[in-house]
């Protein structure tokens, strides 16, 4: 196991959590939260080289034969009867070299709240189209209702990245949006103010809806899907934004530490940072 995996395997309060390490096969194994496995679909590299720390990686295709994703599945997970409204999702990308976005945005990953029907909410992690920009949404049916996007972020293609979003989830007015990008602090906090803002208060049953890595189903069909190498999806509970911030900042200096030529030693549940040669 990996120092990354390691680290959000340890988290509390996961709900699921896919590493997206396996070379054979099309399951993936979800990795000691309440969600279930993975189902690899369409056009897909498994065995990519992942981020340091990180073991391997998928690559999904959306030009291939058909378009690559990891279906999720139906996971008849309910907020409203869980009591919980924060939430975290995060993964690590890497874009490949020629990017260029289809439409408007391209999801690296879906997770539907109440999982079902069409109007299902959902909270998704994109690329937009806008230079330079990574977003955080929360979504009723086909359209976003809010978005909070982190602009100027550092896309570099052919480099592994990290975006983490925390969502408060409430009534209108009530709800939060925050994203962070390869480690920096929250910023543009962005309040919800759809009327479609409680999403934890009812939950539907269909199973048309799934929650994927790459791309975005409603009404059963595959949308939004992206061309990028992912690693390492997770989805939290947690309680303050602070904490979603805590693990986005120590999983981008956990991928660092190797990169910058140091050694990671894991002691009594603390990680610590050792130079090579010291």
């Amino acid at each position: 196991m990996s120092a990354i995996s390691d680290y959000i395997t340890g988290l509390s309060n996961k709900l699921g959590y896919w590493s997206l390490t396996e070379t054979t096969g099309t399951n993936l194994v979800e990795g000691g939260g309440t969600l279930g496995d993975g189902t690899l679909v369409g056009t897909y590299t498994m065995g990519e080289p992942g981020v340091p720390q990180g073991d391997t990686a998928i690559y999904f295709n959306p030009g291939g034969a058909t378009d690559g994703t990891a279906r999720l599945g139906y996971n008849g997970y309910n907020a409203a009867a869980s009591g919980k409204n924060n939430f975290v999702i995060g993964c690590f990308y890497k874009l490949p070299t020629g990017y260029a976005v289809s439409g408007t945005l391209e999801r690296l990953m879906t997770f539907h709240m109440n999982a079902g029907a069409n109007a299902a909410p959902a909270l998704g992690l994109s690329i937009s189209s806008t230079a330079q920009t990574v977003s955080l949404s929360v979504a009723s049916g086909s359209a976003d209702t809010t978005n909070n996007s982190f602009a100027g972020a550092n896309r570099t293609l052919d480099v592994w990245h990290l975006i983490v979003g925390h969502a408060l989830l409430g009534t209108a007015a009530a709800g939060k949006l925050n994203v962070s990008h390869d480690g920096a602090a929250f910023a543009n906090e962005v309040t919800i103010t759809s009327t479609n803002a409680n999403y934890v208060s009812s939950a539907s049953t269909a199973s048309n809806d799934f929650d994927c890595i790459s791309g975005r189903y409603t009404g059963g069909s595959l949308t939004e899907r992206i061309d990028a190498t992912i690693a390492h999806p997770f989805i939290l509970h947690t309680t303050l934004k602070a904490d979603a911030l805590i693990v986005a900042q120590n999983l981008w200096s956990i991928m660092n530490w190797n990169q910058n030529n140091t050694h990671i030693r894991k002691t009594s549940g603390y990680y610590s940072i050792h130079h090579l040669g010291l």
